[in-house]
C-alpha cells in the first residue's frame, strides 16, 4: 500500500500540513522535526508524487541544467557541486547536455518549459544564435522562472551569474609568460562568439598591447574546445613556418590536451622548445611528466554559489540579480620555460 502524508503525520503526532512543509522545504519547520519527518518518510518508503504536487502546488521542485559537455573534468565537477546544493534543499535537478550546440540547447529549453522546471541553471552554447536563445530565456523570468548563468552568460538578458574574472586570468597568463621572457605568445582559442572564449581573448589582447607585444594572425590558433581540431590546427601553424610562439596559452583543458600531442608528434619538447599555460586546473596536470603550469578555477564554488542564487531568487522573486565574478588562480609547475635565464 502506498505511503501518504497523513500516514507519516499520524506516525509522529503531528499535522500533514507540517509533513508536507517539510517534505517539500518550506518553511515554518523545526530543523530537527523537519529532519525527523524526512527520515520517517524515507523508512515507510514514501515517495512523492511529482505531478499531484504540481497540480496542487503549480510547483514541481524541478530544475534544469543545461551543460554543454559532461564529459568534460570541469563541466562534470561543476554539475556535482550543483546536485549537492539542490539535493540538500529539497529540489531534484534534470540534465541535459548540448554538446555545445546552439540547437539542442534550443529544443532542450523548449523541452524545459514543458516541463515545468521551476528554474534554470546553465551554461549557454550561444554563438551566432544568441538571438533566439536570449528570446528563449527571457520566457523562463516572464514565467516567474528564474534562469542563473554560470561560467558563460549572456549578458543583455539581465540575470543573474557567477563567472570567473576570465580577461584577468588571460592577462595574468601572458603577464606572467612575459615576466620569463616570452615575446611571441600564441593563443588557442575556443570557438567564436562563446562568452569565455572571448573575454579570455579580450584579456590576450590587452595584456599584449600593455606590454608592447606583437601577435602574428596564424599565431591565434582553432582548438573550438576540442582534442582533436586542437592537435591539426597546433601542427598546421608549427608546419607553416619557423616562426613560431615560444609559448601557447590554451583556453581550456581539453585544447591543452590537442596542444600537447600536436608538439609531440612534431618532436618538439615542452616547455623546452614550446612553454605552455591552460585554462582549468585538472588533478592529472601534477602528475604528467611535464607538469602543466594552469589556472585554476574555483569550480565547486562556482556551482555551489550558482545553485544558491537560483535558490534565494525561488523564495525571493523580487531579490536584486546577483553579479558574482571570481577570481582564478595561476598554478605553477614546470610547463614555461624560462628564457630570461638563457
Amino acid at each position: 500500500m502506498k505511503t501518504r502524508i497523513k500516514d507519516i503525520a499520524k506516525a509522529l503526532g503531528v499535522s500533514p500540513s507540517t509533513v508536507s512543509k517539510a517534505l517539500n522545504n518550506k518553511p515554518g519547520v523545526n530543523p530537527e522535526l523537519r529532519k525527523k519527518i524526512i527520515e520517517t518518510a524515507k523508512q515507510f518508503g514514501y515517495e512523492k508524487d511529482i505531478f499531484a504536487n504540481y497540480l496542487k502546488t503549480r510547483r514541481t521542485g524541478i530544475i534544469g541544467l543545461i551543460i554543454p559537455d559532461v564529459s568534460n573534468y570541469f563541466f562534470g565537477k561543476l554539475v556535482l557541486s550543483i546536485e549537492k546544493t539542490l539535493y540538500e534543499k529539497g529540489y531534484r535537478y534534470v540534465l541535459f547536455n548540448t554538446d555545445e550546440n546552439e540547437e539542442k540547447e534550443i529544443e532542450y529549453l523548449q523541452t524545459s518549459l514543458s516541463y515545468g522546471v521551476e528554474g534554470i541553471i546553465t551554461v549557454t552554447a550561444a554563438r551566432s544564435n544568441k538571438r533566439k536563445l536570449l528570446n528563449l530565456y527571457k520566457k523562463f523570468p516572464l514565467s516567474n522562472k528564474p534562469v542563473v548563468f554560470v561560467d558563460r552568460v549572456l549578458e543583455s538578458l539581465g540575470a543573474s551569474y557567477v563567472i570567473l574574472d576570465n580577461i584577468g586570468a588571460a592577462f595574468e597568463a601572458v603577464e606572467y609568460l612575459y615576466k620569463h621572457g616570452h615575446k611571441k605568445i600564441g593563443v588557442i582559442m575556443g570557438p567564436k562568439g562563446v562568452y569565455t572564449a572571448e573575454k579570455r581573448l579580450e584579456g590576450f589582447f590587452k595584456a599584449l598591447d600593455m606590454l608592447g607585444l606583437k601577435c602574428k594572425e596564424e599565431w591565434i590558433i582553432k582548438g573550438e574546445f576540442s582534442i582533436n581540431i586542437t592537435e591539426k590546427s597546433v601542427t598546421k601553424v608549427f608546419r607553416k613556418t619557423k616562426d613560431h610562439p615560444t609559448a601557447l596559452i590554451a583556453f581550456n583543458n581539453l585544447m591543452a590536451i590537442g596542444a600537447l600531442e600536436a608538439l609531440n608528434n612534431l618532436g618538439l619538447s615542452v616547455p623546452d622548445d614550446v612553454s605552455i599555460i591552460t585554462f582549468d586546473d585538472m588533478p592529472w596536470h601534477k602528475f604528467l611528466k611535464v607538469s602543466l603550469t594552469s589556472i585554476s578555477q574555483p569550480i565547486e564554488e562556482m556551482g555551489i554559489l550558482a545553485a544558491s542564487v537560483l535558490l534565494s531568487e525561488l523564495e525571493n522573486p523580487e531579490s536584486k540579480k546577483s553579479r558574482v565574478v571570481l577570481k582564478g588562480q595561476l598554478v605553477e609547475r614546470s610547463s614555461v620555460s624560462n628564457l630570461t635565464l638563457q
